[in-house]
């Protein structure tokens, strides 16, 4: 299951490949606990991303997963 969308202004508490919002569609980021990075349409491919977004340039809106989803 996923989260409901976060604004921008909430930073995610664990480390991960969230969801963000694109006006072009589904598209993921990774973020290491501290730092956006680049995404992908795929997560997997997100998460091996290493180009860090600069500063400023949090996602819109962002979703994860529940803890019901990790199973």
């Amino acid at each position: 299951m996923l989260t409901p969308w976060f604004p921008a202004d909430v930073i995610p508490v664990r480390e991960g490949v969230y969801e963000v919002k694109q006006p072009d569609g589904p598209w993921f980021r990774r973020f290491d606990g501290h730092q956006w990075y680049c995404g992908a349409t795929d997560p997997c491919l997100a998460a091996m991303r290493q180009t860090e977004l600069p500063a400023g340039w949090p996602p819109r809106r962002w979703r994860g997963l529940t803890a019901e989803g990790k199973q």
